[in-house]
């Protein structure tokens, strides 16, 4: 939960360190890795290019219903090794990519990403489309796409709705943190 709200904020570079992308107060992207069998491979994203990637699949694909398909044989398929500093503790966290025409799909391994938030095993390795944004991002697609709800519907929940609940997540997951660290501390 505490990532979700993390990665709903935009990611800005601190004035001194353009390389790095501090998501919000605690969470720094300093960059990531991409190996892999296609053209992407030894590329590698700048803090503020590999921010823009893990938000634009992360938030969208917890929030959201993601749809859970392989990817067709044959697709280049790449593993980005994304590093971080969270709450003064390095870490990295992996996710697997492929890539067929105009399409992307990701998984994510079992790991421990940060503290209070990993992927287990039942949860690993289940590919899912990515959000067009992600594919962006990632530098497979020259822009997202956007679907704009139809003339006179409403699709979504109004936004009063949303940032309250965001506050309250907020409230909710700092003090998890606060408990959390006193009980580490002891």
């Amino acid at each position: 939960m505490l990532a979700l709200v993390l990665l709903l904020a935009p990611a800005t570079a601190g004035a001194s360190e353009t390389s790095k992308s501090e998501i919000v107060p605690g969470l720094t992207i300093n960059g990531a890795t991409i190996s892999g069998s296609g053209p992407e491979d030894g590329r590698t994203l700048d803090g503020a290019q590999a921010s823009l990637f893990l938000q634009g699949w992360f938030a969208p694909t917890l929030a959201g219903s993601p749809t859970f398909a392989d990817p067709p044989k044959g697709a280049d398929s790449y593993r980005i090794t994304t590093d971080y500093v969270y709450l003064g503790d390095s870490g990295s966290y992996v996710a697997n990519v492929a890539l067929s025409g105009d399409s992307m799909w990701m998984s994510l391994p079992a790991q421990m990403i940060w503290p209070g938030f990993g992927v287990s095993q039942d949860q690993a390795d289940h590919w899912f489309v990515a959000p067009p944004v992600a594919q962006s991002a990632f530098g497979a697609s020259s822009a997202a796409t956007t679907v704009a709800p139809a003339s006179g519907s409403s699709s979504g929940t109004p936004m009063v709705v949303i940032l309250v609940l965001v506050v309250a997540l907020i409230v909710v997951i700092a003090s998890a943190v606060v408990i959390l660290r006193r009980r580490s501390k002891d």
